[in-house]
């Protein structure tokens, strides 16, 4: 393998950069389907039936102006936001790949709201519990995802304006962007947690239920 990177050290590099972009918009993909089908189960426990001809489209849209966007540097999309945006263009796929993290760490979210429903409505259905969500929550999603859109924008609004300020390097441009993604990182855990600890208490609902 090293001799190959000796011999083709920039068609490696293309060969890699390819793999991790096709993995990010993957990932993507997989999680929306997985909040899709989630979405989908409460809908029918809550109203019998689940219609997301609206929702469905609007998925695939946006995940077909991301796929494109992933690959804008093929599309020399990078280049043309250099000329009009400066910072845009030097940090093109820092300003995407935190884009795609805000995304993961927002699906992920409204999986973990989704099934905190589920469980929410077996309880009432199984045990004649009184409900323990106020009527607010069920727009939870929602405004997750707008909270994490708004903080992103924010926060790369004032990444973009420091590109030019004096002894500001690249270099620390780039650390700032990766702070960013340990940001997602911490809160996409924390949410992966909590999305089991409920998917146990389902578990053993259901399994008291039975037995």
């Amino acid at each position: 393998m090293c001799a190959v990177f000796k011999v083709y050290p920039g068609k490696e590099k293309m060969s890699l950069t390819l793999f991790i972009k096709t993995m990010g918009i993957f990932w993507l993909f997989a999680e929306g389907l997985v909040m899709i089908y989630i979405r989908n189960g409460f809908i029918y426990l809550r109203k019998g039936e689940a219609k997301q001809e609206v929702f469905l489209f609007f998925c695939i849209t946006a995940f077909i102006v991301l796929a494109c966007l992933n690959f804008g540097e093929e599309i020399s999309l990078n280049r043309y936001l250099a000329l009009k945006h400066r910072s845009l263009g030097y940090f093109y796929y820092s300003y995407l790949w935190n884009l795609l993290c805000t995304l993961w760490v927002a699906i992920e979210a409204a999986i973990v709201i989704y099934v905190f429903k589920i469980y929410n409505l077996l309880r009432i259905a199984l045990v004649n519990k009184r409900p323990i969500l106020k009527r607010a929550f069920l727009f939870g999603p929602g405004i997750f995802f707008l909270f994490l859109f708004l903080f992103y924008i924010a926060y790369h609004s004032y990444l973009g304006s420091l590109i030019d300020m004096e002894g500001y390097s690249h270099k620390n441009m780039q650390n700032s962007f990766n702070f960013y993604i340990k940001i997602c990182g911490m809160f996409w855990i924390l949410i992966e947690w909590l999305v089991g600890l409920i998917g146990f208490k389902i578990f053993f609902l259901l399994r008291k239920k039975v037995s």
